[in-house]
């Protein structure tokens, strides 16, 4: 499974391409029109922007949004789309997929709204454009925030158990949640981004295997995992200067704690990959998760 490195500019945040050989996502309204650094990076995924459209109550223009994802010289373009309304998300990936400048590789979204009769539409047009197979699953984000229900796990799976009849590839959109790759890779997800290795860092938080370890003064109501230095230093093998480094609110201490939690997914995911189906369960906290996922493993054999 791939792991894809959601970048946003302008923010002070890493260009962990320098530092890791990994996909990256950008933002198609987020990047500058002249993106130098391009070349330097493997593989490019750009989103549409199309959220953030939305939330500024602005209209969206496919074709405009088509036109710069294929100038950035993207290896996969993510469609514009509407979460709340999977009819006007057809009607916008018409009117990108029938723009002369677009890119060739492009990902249509199906979000946990749609049902049966809208994934058939959709089918209908990925064969009529000649398009892979190939599909993210977005909104899925939206059901982990805190607090967070398990039980919402159970909508993001019965939209998987619906897709599945129609696509072979998937992709999750925005999902990079620990407890969630397990679940991920169980259901042989070809690919997830995340922007959770920054968002980590910028609340000092490390990642060490799973555990998202507060490096911030301890605090009663800290949730967070608690390590001792000799611990960290041990399993991520690093020195102590680097580790004192990393517990400073300074932008050295955020630049280096982004990078190794970016390091460390790259390192639990080929992990993850690498267990067979009954160990991922065990991997997976609630029982009524890992009872849906046997199900679904049973009727797609």
């Amino acid at each position: 499974m791939k792991t894809v490195f959601t970048f946003s500019f302008n923010r002070g945040n890493p260009l962990i391409w320098k530092y890791i050989d990994a996909p990256i996502m950008i933002n198609a309204l987020d990047a500058p029109t002249s993106f130098k650094e391009r070349e330097e990076i493997t593989e490019l995924w750009v989103d549409s922007g199309g959220y953030q459209v939305l939330t500024r109550n602005k209209r969206l223009n496919p074709a405009e949004i088509a036109k710069r994802q294929k100038a950035l010289v993207s290896d996969y373009a993510i469609m514009p789309d509407n979460p709340s309304n999977p009819e006007e998300s057809i009607r916008w990936y018409i009117k990108y997929l029938n723009c002369e400048e677009r890119p060739e590789k492009t990902l249509p979204v199906i979000h946990t709204s749609w049902r049966e009769k809208h994934v058939k539409k959709l089918i209908t047009i990925i064969k009529k454009y000649g398009l892979d197979s190939f599909v993210a699953l977005g909104s899925a984000a939206n059901l982990m925030t805190y607090p967070f229900k398990p039980r919402n796990i159970l909508v993001f799976l019965r939209s998987y158990n619906l897709v599945s009849k129609f696509f072979d590839r998937f992709h999750a959109l925005g999902m990079g949640g620990y407890s969630l790759l397990p679940i991920l890779v169980y259901l042989n997800f070809y690919s997830f981004d995340t922007a959770s290795w920054i968002h980590d860092a910028k609340f000092g938080l490390l990642r060490v295997g799973c555990k998202a370890v507060s490096l911030r003064t301890r605090k009663r109501d800290d949730r967070n995992a608690k390590m001792q230095d000799e611990e960290i230093t041990a399993q991520l093998n690093i020195s102590e200067i680097t580790l004192e480094i990393m517990k400073r609110n300074t932008f050295d201490g955020f630049y280096l704690r982004a990078i190794y939690n970016a390091k460390n997914l790259i390192n639990y995911v080929n992990m993850l990959i690498k267990l067979d189906k009954n160990e991922l369960l065990n991997k997976i906290r609630y029982s009524f998760i890992r009872d849906r996922l046997k199900s679904i493993h049973s009727e797609n054999s």
